[in-house]
């Protein structure tokens, strides 16, 4: 009878910790991104939030969002989103080409930022940009 109820406690014991790590793992959070710099009302505005380094790096967008650009100042909130690092980038699209235009010194023409509001001389890395989301988070994000 003991060896019965050892066994029993075993099991609950690991199907606690079990369900424990999954519950974990399964935080979500909602994320608010404020806009601000806008200084013209023309095109869309396009967001690209990655969730994670490799698919920042590979360039493979988990979350797309185009907004038509309304006023100089406005939010999005994206709801349960995974626990976890994220990344957004976003351009404001100004002749609706789906694409961040560049001068001859590959300097963007149309307004453009990251989170983390870092003003770089180079192409964002994605320790410039990543953010952890680990709670209800709102990120002010500013167009250069």
């Amino acid at each position: 009878m003991k060896k019965y109820s050892f066994i029993k406690l075993l099991v609950i014991i690991l199907f606690t910790v079990v369900t424990g790590f999954k519950t974990q793992t399964n935080e979500q959070f909602n994320l608010k991104m404020n806009f601000t710099g806008i200084k013209t009302s023309d095109g869309n505005l396009l967001i690209a939030i990655y969730d994670s380094k490799k698919s920042f790096e590979e360039k493979k967008v988990t979350i797309s969002i185009h907004k038509k650009v309304d006023n100089d100042n406005f939010s999005i909130e994206i709801f349960n989103l995974p626990k976890g690092e994220y990344a957004v980038m976003c351009f404001q699209d100004l002749n609706n080409n789906h694409q961040l235009d560049f001068n001859e010194y590959f300097m963007p023409t149309e307004p453009w930022g990251i989170s983390n509001n870092k003003d770089l001389m180079r192409a964002p890395e994605w320790e410039d940009v990543k953010f952890e989301l680990n709670k209800n988070l709102s990120i002010n994000i500013n167009l250069f």
